[in-house]
């Protein structure tokens, strides 16, 4: 599937309807981007999906974030 989106003046961008279906994604909701080389990767923004996020990007997870910062 591929889809355009076109980007405002405030750098927003409207989810295409079938992406926002399949995701399950509503109003309100977080999404998460993360850059992979020259790809950007979209995806919901779950606690798991983060964490798995950062874990393939090499960055601390949410909870040893939280745990440096003495706040666990």
């Amino acid at each position: 599937m591929i889809e355009i989106a076109k980007v405002t003046a405030k750098g927003q961008i409207t989810i295409p309807v079938d992406i926002r279906k399949q995701l399950g994604i509503k109003e309100g909701d977080k999404v998460l981007f993360l850059k992979e080389g020259d790809k950007i990767i979209f995806t919901t923004a779950s606690y798991a999906a983060l964490e798995q996020r950062q874990a393939v990007a090499g960055a601390p997870a949410h909870h040893e974030q939280k745990a440096a910062a003495g706040e666990e």
